[in-house]
C-alpha cells in the first residue's frame, strides 16, 4: 500500500487500524504517509480502551475515576525510536495484566527497519512514525478483542476507532500519551496487585 500525497483520508484510518492489527503486513513501503498526529490519535484511542477495560477487569468506580482524571505530562526530545521502544515495553506489561495473549509477528520492514546499522551519532536512524503506528495499531485491536471478550460483546467498540483529527503532533505528544498509560498501568497495578498476580499465576 503506498499512499499518495503524503497523508491518509480521517476515513481511511479506522479501516487501516483494523487492517494492520490483523494482518502480519508485508509488501508495504516503508512510509505509509503516517505522521505523529495519526499516532497520537491512536494513543488517545488506546487510552480509552484501556480505561473501558479495566473498568470490566478489576471494577471500582471510585478507582476508575482516578484513573481518568490522570493527565498527561510534557516530554521534550523523543524521537520516533524511542517511542518505538516506550510502545513495545507497554506491551509487555499489558500483556502480563490483561492475558491478552501475542500479537502477530512484527511485519518484515519493520523489524529490517530497526536493524538499520548505527550511524556515525552512536544511534540508530530514526524510526519514522509508519512502524509505531502498525505496533500501536495492533494493541489497540487487542485491547478492544479483550473488551468484547470480557464483555461478551455487550460495549460498543466503535467509539475505540474513532478519528481524533490533529495536527502539528510530535514525537513528544504521542511519549506523553504513552507515558500516560504507563502511569495508570502503574496505579492499576499497585492498587490491584493481589488480583493481577492471581490472574497471570504467579506470585
Amino acid at each position: 500500500m503506498v499512499v499518495r500525497g503524503g497523508f491518509f483520508r480521517p476515513a481511511s484510518i479506522a479501516l487501516l487500524t483494523l487492517f494492520l492489527g490483523l494482518a502480519p503486513v508485508k509488501g508495504f513501503a516503508l512510509e505509509l504517509g503516517l505522521t505523529s498526529s495519526h499516532v497520537c490519535g491512536l494513543w488517545t484511542n488506546i487510552n480509552s480502551a484501556f480505561l473501558e477495560l479495566q473498568k470490566h477487569k478489576f471494577p471500582s468506580p471510585e478507582f476508575s475515576d482516578q484513573l481518568e482524571s490522570m493527565a498527561p505530562e510534557t516530554f521534550d526530545g523523543k524521537r520516533s525510536a524511542s517511542v518505538y521502544e516506550r510502545a513495545n515495553r507497554l506491551w509487555l506489561r499489558l500483556t502480563g495484566t490483561f492475558d491478552l495473549g501475542h500479537l502477530p509477528p512484527p511485519p518484515s520492514w519493520i523489524v529490517d527497519y530497526q536493524s538499520l546499522e548505527v550511524g556515525g551519532d552512536g544511534e540508530k536512524k530514526a524510526i519514522i512514525p509508519s512502524p509505531v503506528f502498525v505496533l500501536s495499531s495492533q494493541i489497540l485491536n487487542a485491547l478492544v478483542d479483550s473488551i468484547v471478550e470480557t464483555t461478551n460483546g455487550t460495549v460498543p467498540i466503535s467509539r475505540f476507532y474513532a478519528e481524533n483529527e490533529m495536527t502539528g503532533k510530535t514525537p513528544n505528544d504521542v511519549f506523553s500519551l504513552m507515558d500516560l498509560l504507563g502511569r495508570r498501568l502503574d496505579l492499576l497495578v499497585s492498587h490491584w496487585k493481589p488480583g493481577v498476580s492471581e490472574r497471570r499465576g504467579g506470585k
